[in-house]
């Protein structure tokens, strides 16, 4: 078991088996309360409460007292007095707790986890994910900042480009009253790791309608290839039990793969946006989280959240 000082749950989780139909999101915290933009998204995009669980997550720079101190994790070390750091991270946790409750989640469904950072905030994002075994990973204010820095390329690393199971969600800024979601197809791995996603995701959300949607390249493109992505996409929904009514499809030509993304989410007024990390090497989304597309999309994107799948 690990550490009390070291990370806890508030609430236990206990042995319950998981509800197929569950939806276990993960979402990060932080003590700018005014900006957590990320569980309030949920709170105002999520409905169907009766299979939603959230846990919320705080990770906390290490304590004075652990400078020098590898092992401050062990026994002789957890009375340490000054407990400030963590003080402040669980009175974010608690604010954000009592957030979601006012958001009409039911306390019940509410998990808190704290811990100390063990390797910077972005990588014991990673391991709480992929340990928790949840739906998503709900990046918001705090969540982002760490997101950026991983992005640049110069530190020789990034989050989205780790070996990241779980769908990542980037909530910057989100505008609350947009619904639906612009899920960019193009045949890939990826691609239709979202499309199985936002099909789980959103089954059970009446007031949501998804848009599947592939940029063309000029005169590059078979009108064929596109109709039969389009067609394993809506089959994959189907399988997810989302109805057939709320599916929607577009293809647009054009050689500038981020601006018609872009374009089509800002004109829709869409509440996310969904896509594979990397796309296909030689379909639509060429290679779409490694290069400028990704870029572009990150920092130019308003209004909308990212929803991200490796």
């Amino acid at each position: 078991m690990d550490n009390e000082y070291r990370e806890d749950m508030a609430t236990p989780l206990g042995q319950d088996v998981k509800n197929p139909l569950e939806r276990h999101l993960l979402v990060t915290v932080s003590e700018d309360t005014a900006h957590q933009y990320g569980l309030r998204f949920v709170g105002n995009f999520l409905h169907t409460r009766e299979t939603l669980k959230v846990t919320l997550f705080y990770v906390a720079p290490l304590p004075p007292q652990a400078y020098g101190k590898p092992d401050f994790l062990a026994p002789e070390h957890v009375d340490l007095t000054d407990r400030t750091t963590e003080m402040r991270g669980r009175h974010a946790l608690e604010k954000a707790a009592k957030t979601m409750a006012a958001m009409g989640l039911p306390e019940g469904r509410i998990r808190t986890r704290f811990k100390f950072r063990e390797y910077s905030t972005a990588q014991d994002i990673l391991t709480e994910a992929h340990r928790g075994l949840y739906d998503a990973v709900v990046l918001g204010h705090r969540g982002i900042s760490s997101l950026e820095q991983f992005w640049n390329p110069s530190l020789g690393r990034s989050l989205l480009d780790s070996q990241f199971a779980v769908p990542l969600w980037v909530c910057r800024r989100p505008d609350y009253s947009r619904r639906n979601v612009l899920l960019c197809v193009d045949g890939s791995g990826p691609s239709l790791c979202m499309v199985d996603h936002a099909g789980f995701i959103l089954a059970r959300e009446e007031e949501h309608h998804v848009t599947l949607f592939s940029v063309q390249t000029p005169n590059l493109e078979d009108e064929t290839v596109t109709g039969h992505i389009f067609g394993l996409a809506r089959k994959t929904l189907l399988a997810n039990g989302l109805p057939a009514e709320r599916i929607q499809t577009k293809a647009v030509s054009s050689a500038d793969t981020a601006e018609a993304i872009l374009a089509e989410a800002q004109e829709g007024r869409y509440a996310a946006v969904a896509m594979g990390r990397t796309g296909s090497s030689h379909g639509f989304l060429k290679r779409i989280f490694l290069g400028s597309v990704s870029t572009t999309v990150f920092n130019q994107l308003e209004g909308a959240v990212l929803w991200v799948c490796q």
